[in-house]
């Protein structure tokens, strides 16, 4: 089992209400939150708090709170390792054995669910104790000044004096973000980093350190640059929709087979090819069924798909829809709705339903984004309806 940790502890004192604070518009904490559902490697994404209106507006965007984290391990001073061992021995006992644990960052609205999809694979992959987000340093460490007890400055490692930046090596500092790891590791209370770790390397225009009100004023204007560029680049990409092909089968039997897909469907199991192939077959001759493809300009990239199944009885067009992960979080599952929506009106003006996971924020997100009104809300499930 593969679980994501994010605590978030009340009373901040230098940002008051920090780990729920809007940020852009939304709950900082909803940021790490989505970015653990959407990399779709966790079977938990649990957040560990004392604080009631954080736990209220964490379930509220999609996560678990399994427990209520004790007092004495809510203070300021408390090391987020005794933190981490904590919600570790509560879900071994209580969910299952946890083979990997993630540590996620509150306050972490740059971090995206590629970056914590690559951690893991690191950790892996190296057979690492830990890995975890780090950034370089804006110039070389090595050249550092302090100042004296007598008040004058001085080089800290005077040898560098007149070496060139470039003949310094790279030196990295913690960004803070995430730190995967083997769930023993978090349990050692003499140090949080073990001997073999991997550094996952952060572009630096992405580490923000959020403990001031200036801080806060600086990251999100970082944010709403990059949140605009990524925008324009969304736009210029000018995707299409085109009807699905025979041809399409086997891409879709790898869409509907990704761990995400399958995790926030009614049926989460995998799919096999037969059952697949009938089914896609069955789809493109049913004349109550419409299959769109979204894709890149001339068709250079396949993006995701978009279905529409009409329900007589009810006189309304059920809608689904997925995005490829290489292509996740660049705003392209919104403008796939868009698209294919305008598509079916051609044909068709009964209403659209959606049914969509509580968790899957993303994909809430996409459809209220088009105008969709959320109607009716089941134990997992939530409903939208087109306007």
């Amino acid at each position: 089992m593969i679980v994501a940790i994010i605590p978030a502890r009340g009373g901040s004192k230098r940002i008051p209400g920090k780990n729920i604070r809007p940020f852009c518009g939304r709950p900082i904490i909803e940021y790490s939150i989505n970015a653990a559902i959407e990399s779709g490697v966790f079977d938990h994404v649990i957040v560990s708090t004392d604080c009631d209106q954080i736990a209220d507006v964490a379930r509220h965007c999609g996560a678990e709170l399994p427990f209520q984290r004790p007092a004495e391990l809510s203070g300021d001073t408390v090391g987020s390792n005794r933190v981490m061992k904590h919600a570790i021995e509560f879900c071994n006992e209580h969910l299952g054995n946890i083979s990997r644990a993630c540590m996620l960052t509150a306050t972490a609205p740059f971090v995206n669910a590629q970056q914590l999809r690559d951690g893991l694979n690191m950790l892996d992959e190296r057979r690492a104790e830990m890995t975890f987000s780090v950034a370089t340093f804006p110039s070389p460490i090595q050249r550092a000044f302090e100042i004296r007890d007598d008040g004058w400055g001085q080089f800290v490692w005077p040898e560098n004096e007149t070496k060139r930046s470039q003949e310094l090596p790279e030196r990295y500092f913690d960004a803070g973000m995430f730190y995967w790891g083997l769930p023993e590791v978090f349990g050692k209370a003499a140090k949080f980093f073990p001997e073999h770790v991997c550094l996952y390397p952060i572009p630096l225009h992405l580490v923000h350190d959020i403990d001031t009100e200036e801080d806060w004023k600086r990251a999100e204007l970082a944010f709403q640059v990059l949140t605009a560029e990524s925008q324009k680049s969304t736009a210029n990409a000018a995707l299409v929709l085109r009807p699905a092909t025979d041809a399409d089968c086997l891409t879709y039997f790898d869409w509907v087979n990704d761990p995400l897909v399958r995790s926030q469907s009614r049926r989460t199991g995998p799919i096999s090819w037969e059952e697949h192939s009938q089914w896609f077959r069955s789809q493109l001759s049913d004349d109550h069924s419409l299959l769109f493809v979204v894709a890149t300009k001339d068709d250079a990239e396949l993006v995701g798909q978009v279905r529409f199944d009409y329900c007589a009885g009810d006189r309304v067009w059920e809608v689904d829809f997925s995005v490829a992960a290489n292509h996740r979080g660049r705003g392209y599952g919104a403008e796939a709705i868009r698209l294919a929506t305008k598509e079916l009106r051609k044909l068709s003006s009964a209403p659209i339903i959606a049914d969509v996971k509580q968790a899957n924020i993303a994909s809430q997100t996409c459809f209220k984004k088009n105008g969709f009104i959320l109607t009716s809300t089941e134990k997992k499930f939530v409903r939208f309806r087109s306007p």
